[in-house]
């Protein structure tokens, strides 16, 4: 789980800003929220701010760290001096991260500096309370460790991967013999997701049709919404009996292509939708996946509907369900760039609701828009909170347990207002003769 991330030098964010998940012990409400760990921590946070301030950087920050240290060929990728702050005359900083999060009951801090070079530092966080244990620390090519077998060696494999992580080079090329960097490298991996506005989930099929408990969790919503919905399954046929009703030159040629020597599935979009997934049986029959909607017609007429009749709506609800799933049950952290993204406000407000009223094991952070989520009486902690605001060209972010709001009051209405930063102050000027 996280405990806390800071960023400096990266898009809108020039001086470090850091943001956490402790709890205000001071506040009484929600007490549920809180997980009770050595740190106790919070399962939910909800960022708010005006466009232009910084919230979807703040989730671009995370999946930058993410990639970086799980993705040993991530920064070829990168033009480096665009995700540097710009808003200033001249700058050689490098790029700072720092996250502390816990797995399985131990701490870790992990350090990251890129700039013309790249260093990085990693510990056994003593929480404020112990002093940090250092793991290894990397400056360039040469790397610090108790836990280096051959050091030639792995500076002449840093000195070929300058700009690669030494977490996504160990996990290719063992060149640390200590359990906890494996350890970390697999929760960066495996228990952090990050989902933009843009997402789509490329084995979203596969991954509803290996996992019935997600399948299931995904009909409960998509009945519960107000969709006319009444089923919602993963449906399954041989690909001959499926060609027959989808005589489509395009698709067939694509199936084809890409099935000439594959032995896993594929899956084919359509307008950021996963249309279906094609495979191979164990016994090497091709077989064809695709969504099922039972919907409802005219005089109680049902029929099994694809996701392109779906709303835009619906097919980004179906994309954030495994990540309520996971926050919820899997233990992961997750983060949500514009949750409310073409949903409907009530139909959001009660997926908030859901994850916060039920147990769960993982964390589910998000950004919004959507003042209506702003209500600590049903949904929230206030230390649950945060404002992203522009304060001299750069982002900053503050959680409203700062401000001395009493339980009793209605927020929404506090930050529609401006008081706490965050909002529009919006000027147009009527031009007309």
């Amino acid at each position: 789980m996280l405990l806390r991330f800071s960023i400096s030098n990266f898009l809108s964010f020039f001086e470090k800003i850091s943001f956490d998940m402790f709890p205000n012990q001071n506040r009484v409400r929600f007490t549920e929220h809180i997980y009770q760990h050595e740190v106790p921590l919070l399962k939910e946070s909800a960022i708010y701010g005006s466009n232009g301030s910084g919230k979807s950087n703040f989730i671009k920050a995370v999946g930058f760290f993410r990639r970086f240290l799980t993705e040993k060929d991530f920064i070829r990728k990168v033009d480096l001096s665009r995700i540097k702050y710009r808003l200033v005359e001249q700058n050689n900083k490098p790029i700072v991260m720092e996250m502390e999060f816990t797995v399985h009951g131990k701490y870790y801090l992990y350090i990251i500096r890129i700039g013309e070079g790249v260093s990085e530092e990693l510990y056994l966080s003593g929480v404020g309370e112990r002093e940090d244990v250092p793991i290894f620390k990397r400056e360039g090519a040469h790397i610090a460790s108790d836990y280096v077998d051959n050091q030639s060696s792995v500076e002449k494999l840093l000195e070929k991967n300058p700009m690669s992580s030494v977490l996504a080079l160990n996990n290719e090329f063992p060149i640390l013999n200590n359990e906890e960097v494996s350890i970390v490298y697999r929760w960066l991996k495996d228990k952090i997701v990050v989902v933009d506005i843009t997402s789509k989930i490329p084995v979203l099929i596969h991954l509803m049709s290996q996992d019935k408990k997600l399948q299931q969790f995904a009909d409960e919503i998509l009945k519960g919404g107000d969709l006319n919905i009444n089923r919602f399954s993963v449906k399954e046929q041989s690909f001959d009996e499926w060609m027959i009703c989808h005589q489509s030159d395009q698709i067939r040629s694509i199936i084809e292509q890409h099935l000439k020597d594959a032995e896993s599935g594929l899956e084919f979009g359509h307008d950021m939708r996963n249309e279906f997934n094609v495979y191979k049986d164990s016994n090497g029959k091709r077989k064809v996946q695709e969504f099922a909607f039972r919907q409802m017609g005219v005089d109680g007429y049902e029929k099994d509907m694809d996701i392109l009749s779906q709303s835009d709506g619906t097919v980004r609800l179906l994309t954030l369900i495994p990540a309520f799933y996971d926050a919820l049950f899997n233990e992961k952290t997750v983060f949500v760039d514009e949750i409310e993204n073409s949903m409907h406000p009530n139909l959001i407000f009660e997926m908030v609701k859901y994850y916060s009223s039920h147990r769960s094991n993982g964390q589910l952070i998000y950004t919004t828009h959507l003042s209506k989520l702003m209500d600590q009486q049903q949904l929230l902690r206030l230390d649950e909170y945060w404002i992203a605001e522009k304060v001299g060209g750069q982002t900053r972010m503050r959680s409203l347990s700062e401000y001395a709001i009493h339980n009793t009051i209605k927020i929404e209405h506090g930050y529609l207002q401006g008081r706490y930063g965050g909002v529009p102050r919006v000027k147009l000027e009527n031009n007309d003769a």
